[in-house]
C-alpha cells in the first residue's frame, strides 16, 4: 500500500516536482494493494497530467473522494 501525500496547495497552483511524470508514474505503479493520494485537486488540475488522473478517477465510483463533501 502506497500513501502519496501531495500536499501543494498555493495561489499560483504551482506543484513543482509532483510535475515530474516519471514521479508521478513510479508513485502510481508500485504499489501492489493499493494507492491512496492525498492533496489539493484543485492545484492538482492545474499540471496536464494530474488533471487527465483525477478526470480518470472521477469516472469510475468511489475513487474520488472530497472532504468537503465527506460528512
Amino acid at each position: 500500500m502506497i500513501v502519496l501525500s501531495t500536499v501543494r496547495s498555493n495561489a499560483s497552483s504551482a506543484i513543482g516536482f509532483l510535475g515530474d511524470q516519471r514521479r508521478l508514474n513510479v508513485a502510481l505503479t508500485r504499489a501492489k494493494r493499493g494507492v491512496v493520494v492525498v492533496g489539493n485537486a484543485e492545484t492538482l488540475r492545474s499540471h496536464p497530467l494530474w488533471r487527465a488522473w483525477l478526470g480518470w478517477l472521477a469516472t469510475r465510483p468511489g475513487l474520488l473522494v472530497d472532504v468537503d463533501q465527506v460528512v
